[in-house]
């Protein structure tokens, strides 16, 4: 049997296996060396033959793992969008979380359309509020272009779910050129749409030349709001 995989991108030598396994048996193998890149790092492994039998199907054989390999603590400007380091606003936020932070970080998003619910919480090796030293870290989501209408972030709720499409429980955040909306792509009903939830314990919150686009509703829906407080 012959196994093939790629790494990043790139086709690794293959490997013969030479033992022999019966139904319902596993063995452990090892493939080669690989040297991860920072970051995102991607690996593919499928039988490239059957006893001397070429594999035409590969569905029901192939391994394929996206995994993250975190170079040290994040900081500074980091990119989103299809062509940046990391794909979306979530993706961002969980490997910020999972590598840690290193400081305040700004997260500049590219021109276009961003669907997800957006909730920023703490964030690991962020300094919140250092009481003593007076410090604090902040977390920034602005457009790459500094121009608002360039970038749109719709949520990806029904509108009936009571989730904003920006939910803020964290203190020191900037919220910066960008153009936030409630209304859903496929909702029909928006009683509970919100642009904004902002917990009313939060400190240091700015929100800077951003256009809040809400739904048109009649004043009966008294839970849409473009802001929205919790506690």
């Amino acid at each position: 049997m012959t196994i093939d995989w790629k790494f990043n991108g790139t086709n690794q030598p293959t490997y013969n296996y030479t033992g022999n396994l019966a139904t319902g048996q596993a063995d452990t193998i090892t493939l080669g060396t690989i040297t991860y890149r920072p970051l995102y790092n991607d690996l593919s492994v499928w039988i490239g033959s059957l006893n001397n039998n070429v594999d035409d199907a590969h569905t029901n054989d192939t391994l394929s793992l996206l995994d993250c390999f975190c170079p040290g603590a994040l900081s500074g400007i980091q990119t989103v969008g299809p062509n940046s380091t990391f794909p979306s606003i979530n993706e961002a936020l969980t490997i910020l979380n999972r590598c840690g932070a290193a400081g305040s970080i700004t997260l500049a998003l590219e021109d276009g359309q961003y669907v997800e619910n957006i909730t920023l919480d703490t964030i690991n090796g962020m300094i919140d509020d250092d009481t003593l030293l007076h410090i604090h870290d902040t977390l920034t989501i602005t457009s790459l272009s500094g121009n608002r209408d360039n970038v749109l972030i719709i949520t990806n709720g029904n509108g009936d779910a009571n989730v904003a499409t920006l939910t803020i429980q964290r203190n020191n955040v900037v919220i910066k050129d960008l153009t936030i909306t409630s209304q859903s792509l496929t909702a029909i009903s928006y009683s509970y749409s919100k642009c904004i939830n902002l917990n009313t314990n939060c400190k240091n919150i700015a929100i800077d030349n951003c256009w809040l686009k809400g739904v048109n509703l009649p004043t009966t829906y008294t839970t849409h709001a473009h802001v929205a407080f919790f506690s």
